[in-house]
C-alpha cells in the first residue's frame, strides 16, 4: 500500500498490478496519482480505516498534510511499530528531504497528530533511513522548526 503519490512509493503500481496484486490507497492518493500519471489504484478508502490480511491487524491513519498532502501512516498495533512513510525523518537525516510538493504549514501538526494517535509505537520506520523509535517524530519536528 502507496503511503503517497510519489514515484518512491507508488512507482511499482503497474509491476503489482501485472501480476494481480491490487494496489490500496486513499482516495486522495488516488487522484493525485492519476492527476500526475502514476497510473490508478485498484481499491481506495475515503478515510482512516483498519484492514487485517493474513490476522495480521493494520491501522491507516491520515494525519493530514505533510510531505505530500496525502501522506498517511500505518501502525501495526500487535507489533507497536509505526510506517512513517516520508511523512517521518529519521534520526540520521539532517534535511527534510524534497518538499516540492509539501504542505510545511501543517507537517507540524500532521507529526504532532501522529504522536498522538500511537503514543505506543516502539519502532518507528521512515522511507528514507534506518529504523528508530518515537524520537524519529520529535526529530522530524526539530527539522521542521529549523525550516521556517
Amino acid at each position: 500500500m502507496p503511503t503517497h503519490w510519489h514515484e518512491d512509493k507508488i512507482g511499482g503500481m503497474a509491476a503489482m498490478q501485472q501480476q494481480g496484486v491490487p494496489v490500496v490507497t486513499s482516495k486522495l492518493t488516488a487522484i493525485l496519482a492519476v492527476e500526475n500519471g502514476k497510473g490508478t489504484p485498484d481499491i481506495t478508502f475515503a478515510t482512516d480505516t483498519t484492514f487485517t490480511v493474513g490476522g495480521q491487524r493494520f491501522e491507516v491513519y491520515y494525519p493530514g498534510g505533510g510531505h505530500t498532502l496525502d501522506n498517511v501512516v500505518v501502525y501495526l498495533p500487535q507489533q507497536k511499530i509505526l510506517l512513517g512513510g516520508c511523512l517521518v525523518k529519521d534520526l540520521q537525516t539532517n534535511t527534510l528531504g524534497y518538499t516540492g510538493d509539501a504542505d510545511l504549514g501543517n507537517w507540524p501538526t500532521a507529526t504532532r497528530n501522529v504522536q498522538q494517535r500511537f503514543p505506543k509505537a516502539n519502532v518507528v520506520v521512515s522511507s528514507h533511513g534506518p529504523w528508530g523509535d518515537k524520537t524519529a517524530l520529535s526529530h522530524t519536528l526539530d527539522l521542521l522548526q529549523q525550516q521556517q
